[in-house]
């Protein structure tokens, strides 16, 4: 079997980005005293805001949007927007001077702190992967595979995700070509993992917001909370049914779980419901 994991608010409880931002903000203080909080606080405004505009103004409003294509037409023109992020956290300095050590560093001292926290149930299905040599991989849209490998550095971890450079620019993965911001772009990267993969492999993805929709569609779980998440909510609108995974039926191709404990006691994960995944 073979698993693949999003990686913020699907491994993780919570979103990291933040941590990620204050503890580029720590690094600095710690170094040079500069405090870049006020120039971090300016570049997260500016991007609610550019997204807001975006929403607002897109010519189907989202209860409109029923349709699936309508959905991910929607999503795929936010890159713009993100790419425009991207380029105000290189114009920010706020990563700038981080090495690869470092942003690994701050990943391990998050979870070690605490202010990181890794969903209920992950280390069990970890443990499984081991137990069982399974393929396990993670396709984030995070600014940075180093951070990511720190927070779970007890564990050797097939991850593609974007990384910072020493000049403070968020640089795709290369297996991607280009930035990884958005659901397309995900699902580009899922497949060119895969294209050399065994396809008799059963394979699941994981994921919890709307940049994980596309691979979800290929078979997969979402976690969450509970049935009102906006991702819950999206695939609702568009018409996809999403059962929870102590009722999943065999031909049900996402169902969701608010932790993996539930994922590994609904059996999803034993050989008899393998042919659900990708």
């Amino acid at each position: 079997m073979r698993l693949l994991f999003d990686f913020d608010g699907t491994i993780t409880e919570k979103d990291t980005i933040g941590e990620l931002g204050e503890a580029a903000i720590r690094f600095h203080k710690a170094k040079s005293g500069h405090d870049l909080q006020p120039t971090w606080d300016s570049v997260v405004q500016h991007y609610i805001d550019d997204f807001q505009l975006y929403k607002n103004g897109y010519h189907i409003p989202e209860n409109s949007r029923i349709s699936l294509e309508e959905e991910l037409e929607f999503q795929a023109k936010q890159k713009d927007l993100e790419e425009r992020s991207l380029v105000r956290i290189e114009q920010s300095r706020v990563f700038e001077g981080l090495r690869t050590d470092d942003l690994f560093q701050m990943g391990t001292e998050a979870v070690e702190s605490g202010r990181v926290v890794l969903r209920k149930g992950f280390k069990d299905v970890m443990a499984l992967v081991e137990q069982r040599k399974w393929d396990v991989a993670i396709v984030s849209v995070n600014w940075s595979r180093a951070f990511i490998r720190g927070v779970l550095h007890q564990y050797e971890l097939n991850v593609i995700a974007n990384e910072i450079s020493p000049r403070g620019i968020v640089q795709g993965p290369d297996i991607l070509g280009e930035t990884m911001t958005n659901s397309a772009d995900k699902k580009a990267a899922l497949c060119r993992l895969l294209q050399d993969a065994n396809r008799e492999t059963a394979t699941l993805y994981f994921g919890d917001s709307n940049t994980d929709i596309e691979c979800l569609l290929k078979g997969g779980v979402v976690v969450s909370a509970d049935e009102s998440s906006a991702l819950m909510k999206t695939l609702r609108r568009v018409g996809v049914p999403v059962p929870h995974v102590s009722s999943a039926q065999g031909d049900a191709t996402i169902s969701w779980a608010r932790d993996f404990d539930e994922v590994l006691r609904s059996g999803l994960l034993e050989p008899a419901s393998r042919d659900r995944g990708l």
